[in-house]
């Protein structure tokens, strides 16, 4: 007999375990154990190169490419607590597509064109090593995602679809473990693929405090929209007066605080203009002596800061409210 891998019926410069010829799986034709093992050599290189999961890579190790089976050398293959099962969908397309590999991996290479219906009687084969996956004979299978149906299908289904005859509920229980995760969502995936690539970060450089990003504040003292970065500082609001200080300066301005969410203004300092000789100049009474102590409140108080007569008076009044109305 040939080895279907190499051809040969014997391996040369090979020990005597390699150059046995070995009936791993339910195939008709035999394989050395040597030329085996450097088949399951070549998958766990791929799983590096293509970056697949662990999981599907130790599936893929463990699993004949042609009719499906776990790849066995030593010993005999177990057989299952239940010879039967009916399949469960779980609503969906009320299929479950048969996987070429007991597998968590959810990429479609893994999935054949075949499924289990809802309510089919599923004959069970074997289960694999994890204890999550059965390998199943359905009878009548239809196209997953096709219109038709073959004959005889055969592939892997996770336990969950699976429900077991009454009289072997309790053994399945013990013998199939909690539902796992696929590694797609789970969250040391991407830690276990940098340890295999052997690019897993230091302890030193996981221990490096981040720096605080840099902080913002409103600069009260500069006229333009422009932001200075600040460490540490807190910007404490400053009440208005509306009242001049008893040595003549200008009121105090009202401080921007960046804590507060509503709209907030200052007010603006009126700088003194040099008048020239011959220039006509309307004076304005200063705005001390208003009743309201800052800003006239009626046309009254306008008409007496000013010398206009009250009509005069309440027009600007009025005008002035409006325009301030309307930046509001």
């Amino acid at each position: 007999m040939e080895c279907r891998l190499c051809l040969d019926a014997v391996l040369d410069d090979a020990s005597c375990e390699d150059a046995q010829l070995v009936f791993p799986c339910t195939c008709a034709a035999p394989v050395h154990v040597g030329c085996l093992r450097k088949w399951q050599a070549v998958q766990a290189q791929q799983h590096v190169d293509e970056r697949r999961s662990t999981d599907e890579s130790e599936a893929r190790t463990a699993t004949c490419e042609v009719c499906g089976a776990r790849l066995i050398t030593a010993g005999r293959r177990t057989q299952p607590f239940a010879s039967t099962a009916i399949c469960r969908a779980h609503g969906g397309f009320g299929k479950v597509a048969l996987r070429r590999v007991p597998t968590l991996s959810r990429n479609t290479r893994n999935f054949s064109e075949f499924s289990a219906s809802e309510g089919q009687q599923l004959e069970v084969l074997e289960q694999d090593s994890t204890g999550e996956f059965f390998r199943v004979r359905a009878l009548k299978a239809h196209r997953y995602r096709e219109e038709g149906t073959i004959a005889v299908a055969e592939g892997w289904i996770r336990h969950t679809y699976l429900e077991w005859p009454s009289d072997c509920e309790d053994i399945a229980a013990a013998s199939t473990p909690a539902p796992r995760m696929p590694p797609a969502y789970s969250g040391g995936a991407a830690e276990e693929l940098l340890r295999l690539l052997g690019t897993t970060p230091s302890q030193e450089e996981e221990e490096e405090e981040e720096e605080p990003p840099e902080s913002f504040a409103f600069d009260p003292d500069d006229d333009g929209m422009q932001l200075r970065p600040v460490v540490e500082t807190e910007v404490q609001p400053t009440e208005a007066s509306g009242t001049t200080s008893e040595d003549g300066e200008d009121p105090p301005q009202v401080v921007f605080d960046p804590d507060s969410t509503e709209i907030q203004f200052r007010r603006a300092v009126v700088q003194p203009t040099e008048v020239r000789p011959g220039d006509e100049v309307a004076t304005v009474q200063p705005t001390t002596h208003f009743a309201s102590g800052g800003y006239p409140t009626s046309s009254q108080e306008a008409a007496d800061a000013t010398g206009l007569t009250d009509a005069e008076a309440a027009a600007g009044l009025h005008e002035a409210v409006s325009e301030f109305a309307a930046v509001l």
